[in-house]
């Protein structure tokens, strides 16, 4: 099979290692369902498919709910968004190019949610813009997340009418989350920004702007969400306010001139004044109404303040403290919460030897997660010394409740010999346990294991239907490796157009070896058309691959160099510059 990945031989550190998919899916679960786990829910994914670059993603319904009307399929509800996703980009040039930005910058995610969209206020959303709940950076090193939430009824609106919706909530709300803008600026401001971002797609996608609904959301932009905005052109851009007396108005103008009203209230300090007492009020009257709160009350409170929710802001100190409070009252699931914010200096002054203390509580009880984490630290010695006979221990009671990190994270003991004679039979068991609940790096590790035959009979289709599984999942080392397989027809039937087809997913992921992989096809013209200037752009993302191996690096720098001696100047800024 073909290469091993970078970080192959890490541990899966069971609250913070696991992949993006995986993450996304528990953290936004959390959000939809505030489940009681904390870290789990008993929805999942229904339907995911990947749309120019936008991932997209259908859960499942909610079994213990019932509603008035029939919920829009799983795969419908997919078709809808990726057409409004297409309508909006073909449609509205100017949405068209913030989301090419927004790609650029992080991950960029629509959620089908066939259940209510309640706010703060008790009402009902469309759709929601929820920034941010990974926080971790990705393979090319973006850092920002970009989701959006439809809801059961704005899923059913016409197409054009949702593409808007995306314009306001993906499109306005996105371009302020990727300018750091969210936290800075009123919320009836960073409202305004969006609805000018909605205006401007429903003059592109030729909404009749006549009709009862357009007057509506005319009179609640102008008199409402930007009436301050509306005040401050009164006041100091006369010359600006006409833009508004239109049918369509001028909108690219009135953003340039927004940008002046929020720096001009910035400067007056209305901007800071605001967000503070809002903040202030938001947190007293948090602390009243969970004054007497059960500890359940209290650890979904934190659950809601740690990942942030409708209406609310993250607030990792505000979370720790009702986490604790429900903590010191008897409530395991707070117990694991409390011992992962010490140990990783969230919302509290980092403290390894208090967490270990409210993990062994928890482990005590049995709690899966904690007894993964505890293994795990005993692994690497954090906070206490390194103790395989410890790790073992702990890992081995979480596996046998079939939870897959830990499962995991045992093989990789097994499979390193850490504290005892190496066993891959044992890995490969676990591996395949772990895999066969979905977790992507044991399904690329059970792969390996088969198509090499190591602690298992030799068996490459095998192998290749689960590297397929991991690929799918958007695991760049497992996409690079089944390229290689098709190049070779290694358990597969060998076609180097599918080959070229994984190269690709796994280089735009950055890893390094699909890089040049992807480099080289370009230069003999294999499965793509003959191009020295993509060969060269290919060959010298991998040699400057900071996560690279050396050797990967250094084999790249010389074909990269190679192909340099023999461009034009014209040829060489024109790659440098794609």
């Amino acid at each position: 099979m073909g290469d091993r990945g970078i970080n192959a031989d890490k541990f899966s550190s069971v609250l913070v290692g696991m992949k993006f998919g995986i993450r996304l899916i528990a953290s936004l679960l959390m959000f939809v369902w505030f489940a009681s786990t904390g870290w789990a829910a008993p929805q999942g994914i229904e339907l995911t498919r990947d749309h120019n670059g936008v991932q997209l993603l259908a859960l499942s319904a909610n079994p213990a709910k019932t509603f008035d009307t029939k919920l829009v399929p799983a795969k419908i509800g997919l078709r809808n968004l990726a057409r409004a996703l297409e309508r909006l980009s073909k449609k509205s040039s100017l949405s068209a190019k913030k989301l090419r930005l927004l790609k650029q910058s992080g991950r960029v995610v629509l959620v089908y949610l066939p259940d209510d969209l309640k706010n703060s206020t008790g009402g009902e959303n469309v759709a929601s813009f929820i920034p941010d709940f990974l926080r971790e950076p990705d393979a090319r090193g973006r850092e920002k997340t970009f989701l959006v939430v439809v809801g059961r009824h704005g899923i059913k609106w016409p197409i054009d009418e949702l593409a808007a919706t995306l314009a306001h909530e993906l499109v306005g709300h996105g371009v302020q989350h990727q300018r750091g803008r969210l936290t800075s600026v009123r919320p009836i401001d960073a409202e305004c920004e969006a609805y000018l971002y909605e205006e401007i797609a429903n003059q592109d996608l030729g909404l009749d702007k006549q009709t009862r609904e357009m007057i509506a959301f005319r009179r609640s932009l102008e008199d409402r969400w930007c009436a301050d905005f509306k005040a401050y052109l009164r006041a100091e851009r006369p010359n600006v306010l006409p833009l508004w007396d239109t049918l369509n108005p001028d909108v690219p103008e009135l953003l340039a001139a927004f940008e002046h009203y929020l720096q001009h209230a910035a400067n007056a300090g209305v901007t800071a004044k605001a967000i503070d007492a809002l903040k202030r009020q938001t947190r007293e009257r948090r602390k009243l109404s969970l004054k007497d709160a059960s500890p359940e009350e209290l650890f979904n409170a934190a659950v809601k303040l740690r990942d942030g929710a409708i209406g609310i802001r993250p607030d990792a100190t505000e979370a720790f403290r009702y986490f604790q409070r429900a903590a010191e009252n008897g409530h395991p699931k707070s117990w694991v919460n409390v011992a992962y914010m010490y140990e990783k200096g969230v919302g509290v002054a980092k403290d390894v030897p208090e967490a270990l203390n409210w993990y062994r509580k928890a482990a005590g009880l049995g709690n899966v997660l904690a007894q993964t984490q505890l293994g795990w630290l005993y692994t690497v010695g954090e906070g206490v010394p390194k103790d395989y006979a410890a790790a073992y221990n702990w890992l081995t009671k979480a596996a046998r409740q079939n939870y897959a990190p830990a499962a995991y994270n045992l093989a990789t003991l097994h499979r390193r010999g850490l504290g005892r004679e190496r066993d891959d039979a044992a890995a490969a068991m676990l591996y395949r346990q772990a895999a066969e609940q979905g977790h992507t790096e044991s399904q690329y590790r059970l792969g390996w294991y088969l198509f090499r035959g190591v602690g298992v009979y030799k068996d490459q289709r095998e192998a290749a239907l689960w590297v397929t599984k991991a690929a799918a999942s958007g695991h760049a080392v497992s996409q690079n490796s089944l390229g290689w397989m098709y190049t070779k027809g290694a358990g597969v039937t060998k076609d180097l157009g599918i080959a070229a087809a994984w190269f690709r997913k796994s280089a735009e992921q950055g890893f390094a070896k699909a890089e040049a992989r992807l480099g080289w096809l370009y230069l003999k013209g294999i499965a793509t058309p003959k191009d020295t200037i993509e060969a060269y752009r290919w060959f010298a993302r991998a040699a400057s691959n900071e996560g690279a191996a050396e050797k990967v690096r250094m084999e790249a720098r010389i074909q990269r160099d190679k192909i340099a001696a023999t461009m034009s100047a014209a040829d060489l800024a024109e790659a440098t510059q794609r």
